[in-house]
């Protein structure tokens, strides 16, 4: 390999791995994980129109559709959610975030 390039290459490559490093770090800042806790996701009743496309988009089936006073509304249950984001890729309110779950609790 040449020595310009490989001097580019380590160059590049640091500069990658610092964005990637700065990048972990401050999401970890933003969403803290509690010790024992997971990660779960959330739908804010406030913003969610019901839809449904992310109750079948879900592959833990973590989605339920409940109703309220003639309304229907749509709950994750943290308990089979696992995380892994399905619903919030089909989500086109932007209603679901993930959240960490301990004990009980969101956090």
């Amino acid at each position: 390999m040449n020595r310009i390039f490989l001097k580019l290459f380590v160059y590049i490559a640091g500069t990658v791995t610092l964005l990637l490093t700065v990048g972990c770090i401050d999401t970890v800042k933003k969403n803290p994980v509690v010790p024992g806790s997971k990660i779960v996701c959330r739908i804010d009743a406030n913003r969610c129109l019901s839809c449904g496309l992310c109750s079948e988009a879900c592959p833990q089936n973590a989605i339920l559709e409940k109703k309220l006073d003639g309304i229907v509304v749509y709950i994750i249950d943290p308990q089979k959610c696992n995380g892994c984001g399905a619903c919030i890729q089909v989500c086109e309110d932007n209603a679901i975030k993930k959240v960490s779950y301990h004990d009980g609790e969101e956090r």
